[in-house]
């Protein structure tokens, strides 16, 4: 999901989640330490609710945008 990318303010991020959110058709994915993650991945974490990874930033990490909050998760644990 490249469109990502371009969302700068907090408020575009916030925007681009509500719309994800409220979209039927696209599902999140349960968030696993294990599977490996892409920016713009639609992810549902069981503490934090819906997000979207925002950033990759190693090898096992990346950000993870929420409507309230940003958090670094581990991903690609084997």
């Amino acid at each position: 999901m490249s469109r990502v990318q371009g969302l700068r303010t907090k408020t575009q991020k916030k925007k681009y989640l509500k719309e994800l959110i409220d979209a039927e058709a696209i599902r999140p994915e349960a968030y696993n330490i294990k599977n490996s993650y892409e920016v713009g991945d639609f992810i549902n974490h069981p503490k934090y609710g819906d997000g979207f990874v925002e950033e990759i930033m190693t090898e096992t990490k990346m950000r993870i945008f929420f409507l309230d909050s940003e958090r670094v998760f581990i991903h690609s644990k084997a």
